[in-house]
């Protein structure tokens, strides 16, 4: 039952994603819809790039604690990563903003100066969401 309903869910989640995009697109214009979609591409690599390979490390990690009853091992596992994971992702986001700011002047008329800040302001929130999606895999919670 848990395994059909998460299939359902996911599955759900996919095409009301899809239809999402496409009603963007049309509502967006193909630039607007260009520099969002390379804004959230970016998002999308840097929030992986700032898990530090942590988010693939703690599913190791966590099955091991809980098959030992080590609780405190592992609540100190998932307090450190996720601090990491949010200095890391946080550094990232506010470096990648001031070359934007740096590199696309005000004046510039390009449309992805503002996509790009709100997209590298999210890197933070995404490589939390990476690092919590993996732990939940791990502790067995879909």
């Amino acid at each position: 039952m848990g395994a059909g309903t998460v299939l359902i869910a996911r599955m759900t989640g996919t095409g009301l994603n899809y239809l999402l995009q496409i009603l963007l697109a049309r509502w967006a214009g193909p630039a607007s819809y260009g520099a969002y979609s390379y804004a959230m591409a970016w998002t999308a690599l840097l929030s992986t790039l700032s898990g530090l390979g942590l988010p693939q490390a703690i599913m190791r990690f966590v099955p091991e604690y809980e098959s030992t009853q080590r609780w405190s091992f592992l609540r100190g596992l998932v307090r450190r990563t996720e601090l990491i994971v949010l200095l890391a992702s946080s550094t990232l986001a506010i470096l990648s903003i001031a070359i934007v700011i740096g590199r696309m002047p005000e004046t510039d008329d390009s449309l992805l100066r503002v996509p790009l800040i709100v997209g590298f302001g999210l890197v933070p929130a995404r490589g939390l969401m990476n690092l919590q999606t993996k732990l939940c895999v791990a502790r067995h919670q879909l």
